[in-house]
């Protein structure tokens, strides 16, 4: 039974990465392809300050779901098949083939749209390109969503080892 739930996961985070989830009463213009608006140019997510930050990182966990992020990458810090993105804006990732890059706007958008450029230390390359399948507007806001998850979750008091039991009580 274990294996069968284990499996059923896997082929699920597998899928995931995948595809999008759908997304409720979307209208006809945004289930059209991906298309740039011809707009003021999107803002550097290092230079904004709080209130833009946080105003763009909302729509970040909205890109986020809809795009399925979540099944591959934790907002918790818990690992999955892909690396979480807490705590790694402005720090150095040490990847793959032994290089280290910084986390900042430009890796974060490569990582999206050229998964396989630069594969984080630890893991393989499993993530799909998302090229054609996400706007600018869509990285800015993944970006911001990255930039405030710096300081990573709050802590949480540790969790106690329970050892295994051995059919022997304490007396």
């Amino acid at each position: 039974m274990r294996y069968a739930v284990f499996l059923f996961l896997t082929c699920t985070i597998v899928a995931g990465c995948e595809r999008e989830a759908p997304t409720p009463a979307v209208t006809p213009a945004a289930a059209s392809p991906v298309k740039e608006s011809p707009a003021a140019p999107l803002p550097a997510v290092a230079s904004m300050d709080e209130a833009t930050l946080n105003a763009w990182a909302q729509k970040g966990k909205q890109v986020w779901q809809a795009k399925t992020c979540f099944m591959c990458h934790s907002l918790n810090g818990v690992p999955l098949a892909g690396p979480s993105p807490i705590g790694v804006w402005g720090s150095k990732q040490k990847l793959a083939d032994g290089r280290e890059v910084l986390v900042d706007e430009a890796y974060i958008r490569e990582s999206i749209l050229d998964p396989a450029a630069a594969i984080t230390a630890g893991y393989t390359t499993q993530m799909v390109s998302f090229q054609g399948q996400i706007t600018d507007e869509q990285i800015v806001a993944v970006t911001a969503l990255f930039r405030t998850l710096k300081d990573g979750p709050a802590k949480a008091a540790p969790v106690p080892v329970v050892p295994p039991a051995t059919g022997v009580s304490p007396r």
